[in-house]
């Protein structure tokens, strides 16, 4: 197997850390626009209480037979499926105006989102020798954290300059792009990652002038350094670039 090769399930890897971190932002974003939903919906206590819940039960209930589900059907098909199916749900949650519209939409994304990490962890089985399994599972869990790190920071930000609304619907149609790209060769994609994400760093910069730049900047440079693949260093990183076209047929997650 020559450099190219071994370079593309780690490529993988991170393209799921990325997908593993479009499910932590849907699913706790509620919960930082919880009050502001309660407020203009009218809810009481209880009724709050039971939205951010039942994302839960639905989640729960579900991982008793996702693994079933995803042990029988192409994986690249179904995986992508799910994502784009709990990003519905996300962005359905914008529309209703009622504690029963709210109530399925959370239920549903938690039905879907249950498919996420065994997915994304079947998908890595395939294409990792067991010594190198952990490592690869570590790297795609770790957008967990980052989804939970980053969503108080977007929602914030859409229900001071726009509204909580727009936020589910954005945040929904990132996971729904998400699952188009993973049907295509993900080597077709990632060397626009780098790109994509500095524009974002910059976005993110001007929106936030406000808050203590120096530390925003510091941590966006964290994150962009991780996503944009740039711990292989610059000409290992240039050789990943072409890799990733040079062999678009090495995975088609046929697994």
């Amino acid at each position: 197997m020559n450099y190219q090769s071994k370079l593309w399930p780690w490529k993988v890897s991170l393209f799921l850390l990325f997908a593993t971190m479009i499910s932590y932002l849907d699913r706790q974003t509620f919960s930082f626009a919880g009050p502001v939903i309660q407020e203009e919906q009218g809810l009481d206590n209880g009724q709050l209480g039971t939205l951010l819940s039942s994302f839960f039960l639905a989640y729960g209930i579900m991982h008793f037979f996702i693994g079933w589900f995803l042990d029988r059907f192409n994986i690249k098909k179904v995986y992508a499926i799910f994502v784009g199916l709990w990003s519905l749900a996300q962005m359905l949650t914008a529309f209703p105006k009622s504690f029963v519209g709210l109530f399925s939409a959370r239920f549903s994304l938690g039905i879907f989102e249950a498919a996420a990490q065994p997915g994304a962890a079947r998908i890595l089985s395939r294409l990792f020798e067991k010594k190198d399994r952990t490592l690869a599972n570590g790297i795609m869990m770790s957008g967990g954290s980052l989804g939970a790190i980053i969503a108080p920071i977007v929602m914030v930000f859409f229900i001071n300059h726009t509204s909580w609304r727009i936020g589910f619907v954005v945040l929904g149609g990132i996971g729904i792009l998400w699952s188009f790209i993973q049907k295509e060769d993900i080597g077709k994609v990632l060397p626009w990652v780098h790109i994509a994400i500095s524009n974002a760093k910059r976005m993110l910069l001007n929106s936030f002038h406000d808050i203590q730049p120096e530390y925003l900047q510091s941590y966006l440079n964290e994150f962009c350094y991780m996503f944009n693949l740039r711990y292989f260093g610059e000409k290992k990183f240039d050789r990943l670039m072409i890799a990733g076209i040079n062999y678009k047929n090495e995975f088609r997650y046929n697994i």
